[in-house]
């Protein structure tokens, strides 16, 4: 299963710590950029693998019967379209 968000131009996706066994994603919005979330997603947790593309594509593939992955997808969820 993957979990694809093409990031807007509103929306703005800072990556840091990029090692081998992690991905630290800073996510703004810029309707209102005092609100930051910043989560870590480990890459080796239950063969979870997340990728940022160039062209503002945030790619999260892993297997949707674990916990680790859905709690990823919740995650993203959140902060790209908060209630």
């Amino acid at each position: 299963m993957e979990f694809v968000r093409k990031i807007t131009q509103d929306d703005f996706v800072i990556i840091t710590n990029r090692l081998r066994t992690d991905f630290n994603l800073i996510f703004y919005k810029s309707d209102d950029p005092s609100i930051m979330e910043s989560f870590k997603i480990f890459t080796r947790v239950k063969n979870i693998k997340t990728i940022y593309y160039k062209n503002g594509t945030l790619l999260v593939r892993g297997d949707a019967a674990t916990p680790e992955y859905q709690h990823v997808l919740d995650v993203i969820t959140s902060i790209l379209n908060p209630q």
